[in-house]
């Protein structure tokens, strides 16, 4: 026999062994792969500031995740492929120079993670206390951008940021989808001595079913966020709080239960406010609001073009117009961008007739992600 018939098989670890010698091979080709990429963003970042342009692209990071999608990537799914990208880019945004953006606060709100799923973890992130205060953050130039939750798919439209829409000039420039879980936190992990459970209203209005069966007992107390909810909890022993597992983490609380939302399919939409407007990516959203003078008649004019351009409305929220004469302002947003060939017609046929018209932004429409990121739309 010769010596390579008498050597024992391979056994499962030398099996192992040999995948990992090949994976720190291919990791090595990788790095290197990698520092190439951000030496040429790093490039891109120098002749973006001597250009005075804006260092952050969105058309063209999605541009860049839908073309990697689209081609044959093996056991990965799409959201893998925009997850590993997603941190290349934070990465080379932090290098080229990271952006700054108003939230929701305090810190440790969905809100939060939100902003940091967007625009990396390199974000210089500006936490305030209401709604009202992260909007004029934006227009004050405190900072560049802005993230506000603007729809759950369980209780709807959120209408505080709706209406401060209609009052500031700030652009519609990207948007954000999250799976939402919701935890019911305590400082001691236990609701004995625990007479309420603090929470943003959305929040609250989510897990009411969970509520009224598990905790029936507890007053429901209505705060600014979800993070204001854990900070509140942290400090008084007698309050429970409906907010995220980062929360917990950073107020020192613990989890009582987990995922006590109502609806397992859970999630919220948020805007990006400011910056540059993005390019068409074939796969985008424009926002309008407008305020018909005569009702019925414009609002048919309104769905007939649309009808005709096959464009899909995507959302439609009414509000008080507050102003003489115009009872409702509607906000409504089409698939397609406004720079389309069919969403440009549209729009030129609507312009001379549908009263107070204003298109808010068009941008990429974001795709839903799966992490589980631990808490509510009122973040």
């Amino acid at each position: 026999m010769t010596p390579l018939e008498l050597a024992p098989p391979p056994t499962v670890d030398d099996a192992i062994a040999a995948c990992r010698t090949r994976i720190d091979s291919i990791d090595a080709d990788l790095l290197a792969l990698i520092v190439q990429r951000v030496e040429c963003a790093t490039e891109i970042g120098r002749l973006k500031r001597r250009g005075g342009l804006p260092v952050y692209h969105p058309a063209r990071e999605s541009s860049i995740i839908a073309n990697l999608c689209a081609r044959s990537h093996g056991a990965l799914r799409d959201d893998h492929v925009a997850s590993i990208w997603g941190a290349l880019f934070s990465a080379s945004r932090a290098l080229q120079g990271a952006p700054s953006a108003a939230f929701l606060g305090p810190a440790g709100t969905f809100t939060e993670a939100a902003t940091r799923q967007f625009f990396g973890d390199a974000v210089r992130t500006d936490a305030r206390e209401t709604l009202e205060g992260v909007f004029a953050a934006l227009s004050e130039g405190e900072t560049e951008f802005a993230v506000v939750p603007i729809e759950n798919s369980t209780e709807g439209t959120i209408t505080r940021t709706v209406d401060l829409l209609a009052q500031h000039a700030a652009p519609i420039t990207g948007e954000i989808e999250q799976a939402i879980v919701h935890c019911l936190l305590s400082a001691s992990g236990s609701l004995e001595g625990v007479d309420c459970v603090l929470a943003h209203e959305q929040a609250l209005a989510q897990c009411r079913g969970w509520l009224d069966a598990h905790a029936p007992r507890l007053r429901r107390i209505a705060v600014s966020s979800n993070g204001a909810a854990a900070r509140e909890a942290a400090e008084h022993g007698h309050c429970a709080a409906i907010a995220g597992e980062p929360a917990a983490l950073r107020y020192r609380l613990r989890i009582v239960a987990r995922a006590i939302q109502d609806d397992p399919n859970n999630y919220t939409r948020f805007l990006v406010l400011g910056g540059p407007s993005p390019e068409p990516t074939g796969n985008d959203r424009t926002s309008l609001s407008f305020a018909p003078s005569d009702g019925t008649d414009e609002l048919a004019h309104l769905f007939g073009v649309l009808a005709q351009r096959q464009i899909d409305v995507l959302w439609l929220a009414v509000r008080p117009a507050r102003a003489a004469g115009l009872p409702y302002r509607y906000f409504a947003d089409l698939h397609g961008h406004a720079s389309d060939p069919h969403v440009r017609a549209a729009l030129d046929d609507l312009a001379p007739t549908l009263s107070g018209l204003r298109v808010l932004g068009a941008y990429p429409r974001a795709r839903l992600t799966d992490a589980v990121c631990r808490s509510s739309s009122g973040h």
